[in-house]
């Protein structure tokens, strides 16, 4: 039974056929049973992929239709969102195709870090990901002072 919780951060290469191996860790999060195995993946703002079960996926649409659909801005972006999403199933050995036109987007190739967001899995290119790692633990005492 999985949790729906990730943490943590894990290296991964993206293989010929363009798939990830998910870690253990972060399957056992996921509840197949009653998920399925179809993720969905969409870009980030931030400049990654988000992969999230079938749950979380349909709590962001749902916070998407609360939004007033007149607003031109916020059409934009739902627009965006839906059409930049796709799913791919996960098969048993925890490998999942990541679509071309999405790892393009955000410039993965080869090496790739997974990061735990809590309800979702980032997909890094290596190297972006340091960066912002870097940024981040730079921020970290003054954006907790922020935050809380």
């Amino acid at each position: 039974m999985g949790t729906g919780e990730f943490t943590g951060e894990s290296t991964s290469t993206v293989d010929d056929k363009n798939r990830i191996v998910l870690p253990r860790k972060y399957r056992d999060a996921v509840d197949f049973e009653t998920e399925g195995r179809e993720l969905y993946i969409s870009l980030d703002p931030d400049g990654c992929l988000v992969i999230c079960p079938r749950s979380e996926w349909r709590r962001r649409l749902a916070q998407l239709d609360q939004t007033p659909y007149a607003k031109e801005r916020l059409r934009r972006f739902r627009r965006y969102i839906a059409a930049m999403t796709e799913t791919s199933k996960c098969d048993k050995q925890g490998r999942l195709l990541l679509p071309s036109r999405l790892t393009n987007e955000v410039g993965i190739e080869r090496d790739v870090v997974l990061v735990g967001n809590i309800s979702v899995i980032e997909v890094w290119p290596k190297d972006k990901w340091h960066q912002r790692r870097e940024e981040a633990r730079r921020e970290f005492s003054k954006d907790i002072e922020d935050i809380f």
